[in-house]
Parts: C-alpha cells; sequence; structure tokens
C-alpha cells in the first residue's frame, strides 16, 4: 500500500494553520482516506485537535527535542496503519531554536522529505501574497514548497485575486474568515484543549465540507508524496515486556500534557499505566509502584484541587513514604505548599516541596532547554541527560530548603540555573522532556518503580 504525505507550514503564528490542517484532515478522512496528524515542536494542545479530526493518535515531530533517529522512529510507527500522513507545522515555516532553522518546519520537511502546502493570513492583501510566496519558494529551494493556502479572505472577489497574484499553478485554495466554533479558542497556554464538548462532531464534519468547497483537495493528494522506504523502515524497540510495575498517571482536566510517546515507551518498557483524576478522586489507586503527575492547567482548577483533601494527603502520604514520583510542570505546581493566583487568592496544595508557586500575567520562562542531573535520582545516574521544553506563567518561590538536582542550559540564552527539585523519591521539574532522545529515563524510573514494589513486598 502506498503511504503518502505532506506538510502544512505556515508565515508564522496566529495565521490560522490549525484550523486549515483539522480541515483538511478532516476532508481526507471523510473521503475514507485514513490520515494520521502530527505536530511539528513541543506543543501539547494543537495535537488534541489532530487527535480528534484523525480519530488516530498524534504524536509530535521535535527533531531538537527527539534526535533524528528518535523521530524517525516515531514517525515510521505512526503511519505503520495509515495511508495518508499530514503534519502541522511550528511558527514560520524557517523559524527554528534561538532564531536558527533548527527544529523547524522547513528542516522537518527536508529530513521527512515531504512537500509544503503555505498557510497565509491573507486578510488585507492581494498581490503581496503572491510575493510572500514566491519570495519563501526562493529562500530555500531545498525545501519543496508546492502551493498556497489563504486564510481569512473576503469575498469571491478577493479570492480571484489572490489566485491570480499567486497563480493558477500554486494556488490550492482560500477559505474564508470563520466565526466560532470553527476557529479554537485559547487560554493563556495556547489553544484550550480539544476535546469532544469543544471540538464536536458536528464542528468537525463543517469544517470537512468547508475544506471541500475552498480547498483544492484533490490537488493537495495529488501534491503529497509518497514516503520514502527509509523513512517507513521500523527502528527496532524490541518486544512489549512483561507487566512488572504499576504506575498511576494523572489524567483529567487538570492534567493531561503528556506526550504519548513516553507513555507508550513506559507500557513498552513493562508498566501498566492505571489513570487517575486528581480533581475527582479522593486517592491513588490502590497497588501502584509509582505516580507521574503531567502539566496542564490546575491553576485553572486551583480551589478544586485545593479542597480535594483526601487525594492530596494520598499524595503526599505515598511520596513520604517512598513512593517514585515524577512531575512535570502542572505535576510540579501540584506538590507544592500551594498555588497563589493573579487575584491574590491562594489555595493549599499536596505540601511536598517547600515552595509556593505564584501565578503571574506574563511568561516566565519559554524555549527549550538540555537538563544534566547532578545526583542520582529515579531518572538515573549522576550526569543523565534529557532534553525539554518549557512554557510557564509561574514561578517557585522557595519557603524552605529545596534540594535541586538539574542543571538547566537555556538554548535561547545559555544561561545555567539550577532545578529538578527532589524530595525522598520525588523528582518534579518545569520542564517537559520527550524521553525519544533517551530511553533509559523512563527505564531507570521502572527499575524505581520496582525497587519500591520489592521494598512493599518485604514489609509485607
Amino acid at each position: 500500500m502506498e503511504k503518502k504525505g505532506i506538510i502544512i507550514g505556515s508565515t508564522g503564528s496566529g495565521t490560522g494553520k490549525t484550523t486549515v490542517t483539522v480541515a483538511i484532515v478532516s476532508a481526507l478522512r471523510k473521503r475514507g482516506i485514513r490520515v494520521v496528524a502530527f505536530k511539528c515542536g513541543p506543543d501539547y494542545l494543537d495535537p488534541t485537535y489532530l487527535e480528534r479530526a484523525s480519530g488516530r493518535r498524534c504524536e509530535n515531530l521535535d527533531v531538537w527535542m527527539m534526535g533524528r533517529e528518535g523521530l524517525m522512529e516515531v514517525f515510521s510507527t505512526a503511519v505503520e496503519d495509515a495511508e495518508f500522513a499530514v503534519v502541522e507545522g511550528v511558527m514560520g515555516l524557517f523559524d527554528g531554536v534561538a532564531g536558527t532553522s533548527t527544529g523547524s518546519t522547513a528542516e522537518l520537511a527536508e529530513l521527512l522529505g515531504l512537500p509544503v502546502l503555505l498557510v497565509i493570513d491573507a486578510s488585507g492583501m492581494s498581490a503581496t501574497a503572491g510575493a510572500i510566496f514566491h519570495g519563501m519558494r526562493e529562500f530555500n529551494r531545498r525545501i519543496n514548497l508546492k502551493a498556497l493556502i489563504c486564510n481569512r479572505t473576503g469575498s469571491d472577489t478577493h479570492r480571484r485575486m489572490l489566485k491570480e497574484a499567486v497563480g493558477r499553478g500554486f494556488f490550492c485554495g482560500a477559505l474564508p474568515r470563520l466565526e466560532e466554533p470553527l476557529v479554537f479558542k485559547s487560554r493563556h497556554l495556547g489553544l484550550l484543549r480539544a476535546d469532544n464538548t469543544l471540538l464536536e462532531e458536528s464542528t468537525i464534519n463543517s469544517l470537512a465540507e468547508i475544506a471541500e468547497r475552498y480547498i483544492d483537495i484533490d490537488r493537495v493528494i495529488e501534491l503529497a508524496v509518497s514516503l520514502p522506504a527509509e523513512t517507513l523502515e521500523r527502528r527496532p524497540r524490541g518486544s512489549p515486556a512483561h507487566r512488572s510495575v504499576r504506575i498511576a498517571v494523572a489524567l483529567d482536566e487538570a492534567f493531561n500534557f503528556y506526550y504519548p510517546y513516553n507513555l507508550g515507551l513506559l507500557k513498552e518498557l513493562g508498566a501498566e499505566l492505571v489513570e487517575f483524576s486528581p480533581l475527582k478522586d479522593d486517592h491513588i489507586p490502590p497497588g501502584v509502584d509509582g505516580i507521574y503527575l503531567g502539566g496542564g492547567y490546575p491553576e485553572c482548577f486551583a480551589e478544586r484541587l485545593s479542597t480535594n483533601r483526601s487525594m492530596l494527603e494520598s499524595v503526599r502520604k505515598l511520596a513520604l513514604s517512598g513512593i517514585p514520583v515524577y512531575a512535570e510542570c502542572g505535576g510540579l505546581i501540584y506538590l507544592t505548599e500551594g498555588v497563589t493566583l493573579t487575584d491574590g487568592r491562594f489555595f493549599p496544595m499536596a505540601g511536598l516541596l517547600q515552595a509556593e508557586c505564584v501565578m503571574h500575567t506574563t511568561l516566565r520562562a519559554l524555549g527549550y532547554v538540555e537538563v544534566e542531573t547532578t545526583e542520582d535520582s529515579i531518572l538515573g545516574h549522576k550526569g543523565t541527560r534529557m532534553r525539554g521544553h518549557q512554557f510557564r506563567y509561574s514561578e517557585l518561590v522557595p519557603r524552605g530548603r529545596l534540594e535541586r538536582i538539574y542543571r538547566l542550559r537555556s538554548v535561547r540564552t545559555g544561561e545555567l540555573v539550577e532545578e529538578g527539585y527532589r524530595v525522598k523519591n520525588v523528582v518534579a521539574s518545569y520542564v517537559h522532556t520527550h524521553w525519544a532522545c533517551n530511553r533509559d529515563v523512563p527505564l531507570s524510573f521502572i527499575d524505581a518503580c520496582k525497587k519500591y514494589r520489592r521494598s512493599k513486598l518485604c514489609q509485607g
């Protein structure tokens, strides 16, 4: 079976490429094509829209965080039972890490050998659309920039002018300006997370119909290229291990930022993942050997999380007993003494870390970081390296002694910061890491869970 693929790039953030990509994916799926969607970069939220549209898990593709081999493993595995791959780009086509093209949509297109459809916000322009498109084609001829899709257009006359400016052979369609629910709401970390209430099936169907009307879907299929054999080659991953440990994973409206690859890797390495809700459940699931608290929006649910004292006490009691706990960003916030919101209200949390989380209205950290551990921990020996990303509006204000076991280097500024907070077998950090760059990290976490399990059996 021939497999094809294409990338949806853009001139920058905010052009509506997620809406365009969801519309194209929905139209392809409605035609009966088995389509799998991907998101370029570290974003957690856009993939939820692509997942809803495609009906399949949406993986991130991030060359910098994952490394080339890790990225190719993720891509080849995800397209195995699909016919058509659609990748949504990140930022502008050539925008990557620290002002370079590393990690950019363009680098990904070159690595995967996929052509690019460019999306622009064409409101308030006509002939300039042609200058932008053809100028970007000339900027880097190694990138196979095939056609243009204009977004937020006005009348049929406006769309005809855009088509003439770009040239018929390069024009692939023009969406009109859309209103909610056909464009997506956002909050301070980006888009709201898509679920079956925010992105209803009727909205997906409407976007598919709009794509069929305003985008040349036949042309999109024609422009896509067959995936090279070396791209489809599966990298060895080993057989799924015996389920030797059980790890509780926080998953609800407050905690839902996880890379699917990370969760899948835990399963592959022998973990049974048991979902629980810090919002709704009153205790950690019984019989677990570890806890994984991902990122999300705990600040938006601070009052509900704080009033669920039985869950907070359950987490605290298990953590103090020595159970391995790995917490990222939102999970870190949950483990502090409490969170102060921008309106000044304070809500107590689990109290494991002697610090307060203070929310701000402006960003406190954004960008890629390299992590090196300075002590042995549940994530591996001293000197373990990981790559990750930060995007936060909060800061940690110490109220006592905090043991730090991470050395972070900002890729953008080169600044070194001590971070990664440890209490017993708890490791908490603001950094979201992707384990494709270092599979030893989840393996060490599972080994720590096994050690905890054995200790329980000995005590029993």
